[in-house]
């Protein structure tokens, strides 16, 4: 990926009259990725993403956000003390983290409680996301 397409889009420039194509190609998007964050803009400006995340998904809860934000200071924490942290160990740390928040969370108005399996397709994923190689 090039240089350009790591740093935020501007919406300055498409103000000033800098063509959509044009956009698209500095920032090796395609045009409808520029339109949807242009429709978007005040709640993309307006979010707060995990540090470490790359992306945000309107699927994902806050609990979740906070479990991979907490889990990641936990993984630094580790490798700090030269522990060697695995993908079980680190799941299952995910999982006790997911479960010390709902339980301090008050119940959602429909009563049922998100469930959390931290899977082998969720930590490929929380990989992806937060940029950890191994």
């Amino acid at each position: 990926m090039s240089k350009k397409a790591d740093q935020p889009f501007k919406f300055k420039r498409r103000k000033k009259g800098v063509c959509v194509i044009d956009l698209a190609r500095e920032y090796n998007r395609n045009t409808s990725t520029i339109y949807s964050i242009q429709k978007d803009k005040e709640k993309l400006k307006a979010a707060t993403v995990s540090k470490g995340v790359s992306r945000q998904s309107d699927k994902r809860s806050q609990a979740m956000d906070d479990v991979e934000r907490l889990l990641l200071v936990w993984i630094d924490e580790k490798r700090l003390q030269g522990e060697t942290v695995t993908q079980p160990i680190i799941c299952e740390k995910a999982k006790r983290i997911f479960n010390e928040l709902v339980e301090k969370m008050p119940l959602p108005s429909n009563g049922k409680v998100e469930a959390f399996k931290a899977s082998n397709g969720w930590f490929e994923r929380f990989k992806q996301r937060t940029g950890i190689q191994s």
